[in-house]
């Protein structure tokens, strides 16, 4: 796929995105127009030539009478974004011998090319089993598989097509996840409760690529000291020489942190790391996703609560198996991180992390968006962290691949009639630089992002009015109440600062508010600040 550098420069009010090669412009997976229920969480994965594919959680029928709700969607396209075959629907598919009540498929997605070109689909299957005994709510994990030329394959003979995986130390079995190796078998991972035991288990199986398993299921994770030791939302990767396990773990304090094996040469690297550091005890960590590129380099993300408020961090690994540096912030305090971050990693080390937060300005979606940070290989973020659509918009459920050289992501945005959610996919390579828009464009109405921030004890914050009118700044704390009233009066148009000190507050988490009232009506924004003393 040829590159087609393109520099866009829109300009709306305050607002300014600056996109620099564009490969496949934002486009829209799924059909708007049958859309008439929901589509949920998205995944994507690309092949060695170019070619890619989409899969999203769906509850629409699309003329397709099976009642379990809601499905997942896969559609397969070639390098130039044009659709290969038809949109495929994997459905939870009642087996052989057992029946489930009320099933559907959930939005733990995975997707993997094999170096033949066909798709593997890991999916998780909820629903109420009935063994003729009693009903009890199960979950499984399976892998589907969707050929070269867009079909479902039938890996079951006639009997199903998704391959439902058994993990018989575990009672039931989800959050699949897979990676390729360059020989063509492959890796999958996944948790569940273990019979032996009260807690949750992280199990590893290795496959070859026709799905059969080759050697045994095992554990990354040792010495698991009693039942409240939960193992969970595990991820995985290959070079073909060095293994890598990542997942969260209860074990070492009071809440989640994550943990890591390096395997070489089918035995373990040293023994369980954890990978978060610096951070108080107690601190939750969550939702680990790891990527390697063929050198073995290596980097993880998850959701850090370390700052008092959810964040992203990161932490690299070279080839064999070290730290490279400390733990870094990838987000920038823009709000709640409402899913698990994903990462992809290009052959020279560079990297992406994509997640979804919510900003602090609004309410229900149209606080969400679905952001992405680039970084150079040596670990060096390219630019700010940025809104992933092409446009300042409701987005989410973003996720990311890499063919080595461009950036794949897939994502959920309103923008085809700015209520419905629809899947949208884009491919990019360097870099995408934003600044975010200002909190009303369309007034030209700014609150800027105080500095410093951090601060101690003094902060200075500016906003620009594009009429005159009543102004109010206001200092909440964390719990919502009111600590100070920075500014309150009648102020001319334009720019305008003021100095908020606060040395009679505690060290912690602050929020100003802005309200302007003037002729065309009246417009509030919100920033979060950071004392730290």
């Amino acid at each position: 796929m040829p590159a087609l550098p393109r520099a866009l420069l829109v300009v709306t009010g305050l607002s300014l995105w600056l996109n620099a090669q564009v490969i496949v412009p934002d486009f829209v997976v799924n059909d708007p127009v049958q859309n008439t229920a929901w589509v949920g969480r998205t995944a994507i994965a690309v092949a060695a030539n170019g070619a890619f594919a989409v899969a999203w959680q769906d509850s629409n029928y699309y003329n397709y009478p099976i009642p379990a709700m809601p499905r997942v969607a896969v559609q397969l396209f070639d390098g130039n974004a044009i659709p290969v075959g038809p949109l495929n629907l994997f459905n939870g598919e009642t087996r052989s011998g057992i029946t489930y009540l009320d099933d559907y498929l959930t939005g733990a997605i995975d997707l993997e090319f094999l170096p033949s070109g066909y798709l593997l689909v890991a999916v998780q299957h909820e629903g109420l089993f009935d063994n003729l005994v009693t009903q009890v709510w199960s979950w499984e994990a399976g892998i589907g598989a969707v050929s070269p030329t867009g079909q479902i394959v039938d890996l079951l003979a006639g009997t199903g097509v998704i391959n439902w995986i058994y993990a018989y130390d575990l009672v039931d079995t989800g959050n699949l996840r897979l990676d390729v190796m360059p020989g063509g078998g492959f890796w999958g991972t996944l948790n569940g409760p273990s019979y032996n035991t009260d807690f949750s288990a992280v199990l590893i199986q290795q496959f070859d690529a026709n799905v059969n398993y080759v050697g045994n299921y095992f554990t990354p994770h040792t010495g698991d000291p009693g039942p409240n030791a939960n193992h969970v939302f595990p991820d995985i990767a290959s070079d073909g020489t060095i293994l890598f396990s990542v997942w969260q773990d209860g074990r070492q304090d009071a809440n989640y942190d994550i943990s890591g094996q390096f395997y070489t040469a089918g035995a373990p690297l040293g023994g369980n790391i954890r990978i978060n550091s610096g951070d108080p005890a107690g601190t939750i960590n969550a939702w680990p996703s790891l990527a390697m590129n063929a050198a073995g380099n290596s980097v993880v993300v998850w959701a850090d609560g370390r700052t008092g408020s959810g964040e992203i961090f990161g932490q690299r690994f070279n080839g064999s198996g070290q730290p490279v540096g400390g733990n870094f912030q990838v987000s920038a305090g823009t709000g709640a991180i409402l899913d698990r971050p994903e990462v992809a990693m290009r052959t020279d080390g560079s990297f992406m992390v994509v997640w979804t937060d919510s900003m602090d300005n609004a309410t229900g979606i149209a606080a969400l968006r679905a952001r992405g940070r680039q970084y150079d290989s040596a670990g060096n973020p390219t630019g700010p962290p940025f809104i992933v659509p092409d446009r300042n918009l409701p987005s989410a459920l973003v996720s990311i691949a890499s063919n080595g050289n461009h950036y794949f992501l897939s994502w959920l945005d309103t923008r085809y009639d700015n209520v419905t959610a629809n899947v949208y996919a884009k491919v990019v390579g360097d870099a995408i630089i934003a600044i975010e828009p200002a909190f009303r464009p369309d007034l030209g109405f700014l609150l800027e992002p105080n500095y410093p921030n951090p601060f101690n004890p003094s902060t200075s914050i500016a906003f620009i009015l594009p009429e005159a009118g009543e102004v109010r700044l206001e200092v909440f704390s964390v719990t919502g109440q009111r600590v100070d009233v920075v500014t309150a009066g009648y102020l001319p148009a334009g720019r305008h600062a003021v100095t908020w000190s606060a040395t009679r507050q505690p060290s912690g988490i602050y929020f100003c508010r802005l309200t302007a009232a003037g002729p065309s009506g009246t417009v509030t924004a919100t920033r979060r600040m950071v004392m730290v003393k």
